[in-house]
């Protein structure tokens, strides 16, 4: 596990004891990751080619999907600070998948652009902290649901 020490991207992987199409089934799902570190089901719409995940307790987050290259890659944009940024002054969120089959799978997460956003520097490195801490949490909130019994 790296961050970039110029804080604009963000970088954490986890090995799964999973078959690698159960784990490419969740990590496919625009805003799994938005959950207070329990994978939970939040509610997805799309409009317009903006994915829509409401989650009960944060609110509405609005996401793009940039590109996706099943099973082993897919990559979201997304603003959590300002819904009105998806489409410009975003992060790219990447899940890479390497594994067999049956499993185990390790799950890289990459997220980047931070140096970009077009917000006030604090704001920016207080956005960057708490997804650096907020990745640990996610991947572990994946690991513990994916193989669960």
């Amino acid at each position: 596990m790296s961050t970039d020490q110029a804080q604009d991207t963000i970088t954490r992987e986890i090995e799964i004891d999973a078959p690698l199409a159960i784990v490419w089934e969740l990590v496919s799902q625009p805003g799994w990751w938005i959950n207070d570190g329990s994978i939970v089901d939040n509610a997805i719409q799309e409009k317009d080619g903006v994915w829509h995940v409401t989650n009960d307790t944060h609110g509405t987050f609005p996401l793009l999907i940039e590109g996706s290259n099943e099973p082993s890659h897919v990559a979201f944009r997304w603003a959590p600070w300002d819904e009105r940024a998806v489409e410009a002054g975003n992060t790219l969120v990447e899940f890479f998948l390497e594994g067999l089959e049956d499993g185990p799978v390790t799950v890289s997460v990459v997220e980047s652009g931070f140096a970009s956003i077009d917000l006030a520097a604090g704001k920016v490195a207080e956005n960057y902290r708490d997804n650096e801490s907020g990745w640990e949490t996610e991947l572990g909130a994946l690991k513990t649901h994916l193989e669960a019994p």
